[in-house]
């Protein structure tokens, strides 16, 4: 077989490398963070989200209209609560297409921190990764639960927020609207298509303002 020339693509690479040596370094002892993240408003087809620890804020992309996201971001986070043989959570990445390029969330199980006596808790290192950058646009340890509970809720809650600005195509335009033929609503659509009743099982889920 004769051999096939490619152009090597170094900075998704260089990030992932970065970021996962994060975890060869982790500390037997150190402040594990509780990442916050912020999703909206959506403005003519686009959607911010942004993550926020210890009062610093950074945008990680901007999601677009044009590119289903919710069944990805579902898919992930169900698969980042999963257990591998050894009762260890697998490392997970969800790719978004975003009008910008691609987003690229990571979950690594990085270990164990005791809560109580009798109890420990998972802690993940969480990475972001932007397909034009060779460095990670945020990364952090946390628990996995909590994490993807609050990732889960800010999804919800974004939905429950901007319900007007989602119905209305001026801000957001509705892959369904025209392949349906049931008049319910895109934030209808868009909560029904992000509930997983395995994420809200496994992680306590109990949001409020969503039935």
């Amino acid at each position: 077989m004769s051999p096939h020339s490619f152009i090597p693509s170094k900075k998704w690479p260089e990030a992932v490398s970065e970021a996962l040596s994060y975890i060869t370094e982790l500390p037997e002892h150190g402040d594990i963070d509780e990442p916050v993240f912020l999703f909206g408003p959506p403005f003519h087809g686009r959607l911010p989200l942004r993550v926020r620890v210890k009062g610093h804020t950074t945008p990680l992309c901007v999601l677009g209209d044009e590119y289903p996201f919710l069944d990805e971001l579902r898919d992930w986070m169900e698969r980042c609560l999963t257990y591998d043989r050894l009762g260890i959570f697998r490392p997970e990445i969800a790719t978004l297409d975003t009008p910008d390029g691609v987003c690229y969330l990571l979950m690594v199980h990085a270990g164990w921190e005791r809560a109580r006596q009798f109890d420990v808790s998972s802690i993940s290192e969480l990475i972001v990764i932007l397909s034009d950058c060779n460095k990670p646009a945020f990364r952090c340890f946390c628990r996995t639960r909590e994490t993807i509970r609050d990732l889960y809720g800010a999804i919800l809650e974004c939905i429950h927020e901007y319900r007007s600005l989602f119905d209305g195509s001026m801000h957001w335009y509705d892959t369904d609207s025209f392949s349906l033929l049931d008049k319910e609503s895109c934030s209808a659509r868009m909560e029904k298509l992000v509930r997983s009743r395995a994420i809200e099982i496994k992680t306590g889920f109990h949001g409020k303002n969503h039935h």
